[in-house]
């Protein structure tokens, strides 16, 4: 099934109508089921590096009663925007992207820099292995820069252009905007929430099953725009730290004992639903032929 959508409710409002565990538990209809709630932050396996493109996440197991809620996980990114520089002498240096330089990454940086996000669940993974390279611009418009008020869409980087970015126009604000947070800056630090193919789920995962996020990120040339023909620089982003916050929800001892009587007796599904994007350029009077791939060739975890 296609869903596209995500979910943007906090760990404390998306279970406190009919309880955390009634959609997948009909017997437990409690509405006071948690009895805390924290966020965990944690961070890549290897250190963050200028040469690092997957970054790999462990979320670790907690006490039985400790449930996670991958789905309403952020992340925390710093990012330095930089041009290469070469002197006389054929010797590289980057130094931070200036206003007159007419470059800036595009919006929703946060989301953008990762071509790929994958989750897996005791190793089998639950998003489908799409690649975002060339989808950036697409996500933008059904993800953060839709359902957030504007201040925290700016944590995001989320500024949209308002004309063609290739060509310089006074009249693109979103431009403008990305160049004030961008230029002469030597960190840029953003935050939003960790989007998947699997970002609109609201069940939390349990304490014995692991979870590991591995996370690709996107090319230069691909998060990188420069509206002036009369230049060639030569630019990059760099990923200075990454963090993944995650929220873990602990309930009663009783429900927890409730739920293994009930895990005893019969197993449940966690039905994951994800969504895919595609963009493609059908030229006129050629015919062409799109077949759905989410769910062919690779594993779904039930």
């Amino acid at each position: 099934m296609e869903s596209i959508g995500v979910n943007l409710q906090n760990a404390e409002t998306a279970y406190q109508d009919k309880g955390i565990f009634n959609g997948l538990f009909p017997e437990i209809i409690s509405d006071d089921t948690i009895i805390n709630k924290y966020t965990e932050i944690i961070r890549p396996l290897e250190p963050v590096t200028t040469d690092s493109l997957i970054h790999n996440i462990h979320v670790l197991k907690k006490p039985t009663n400790t449930w996670t809620a991958i789905s309403q996980c952020e992340i925390n990114c710093g990012f330095r925007f930089q041009k290469q520089v070469i002197d006389d002498d054929g010797q590289i240096t980057w130094i931070p992207v200036k206003k007159e330089d007419n470059a800036v990454p595009c919006s929703n940086m946060i989301q953008s820099f990762w071509e790929e996000i994958d989750i897996r669940l005791n190793q089998t993974r639950v998003t489908n292995h799409a690649h975002n390279a060339q989808l950036t611009s697409i996500i933008d418009k059904l993800t953060t820069s839709h359902y957030y008020e504007s201040t925290i869409g700016q944590l995001a980087g989320v500024f949209d252009d308002t004309e063609n970015p290739d060509i310089y126009s006074i009249d693109n604000d979103g431009f403008k905007l990305r160049q004030n947070m961008w230029c002469d800056n030597e960190l840029v630090n953003l935050t939003g929430p960790l989007y998947s193919t699997i970002s609109n789920n609201s069940y939390p995962i349990p304490s014995d099953i692991e979870i590991s996020i591995a996370m690709t990120r996107n090319k230069n040339e691909v998060l990188i725009v420069q509206n002036d023909n009369t230049k060639n620089d030569t630019f990059r982003i760099e990923l200075i730290y990454l963090e993944i916050c995650v929220p873990r929800i602990i309930i009663k001892a009783e429900i927890q004992h409730h739920i293994e009587n009930i895990l005893k007796k019969k197993p449940i599904e966690l039905l994951y639903n994800r969504f895919e994007l595609r963009s493609f350029l059908i030229n006129s009077g050629t015919i062409s032929w799109d077949s759905d791939s989410l769910f062919q060739g690779y594993d779904i975890v039930s």
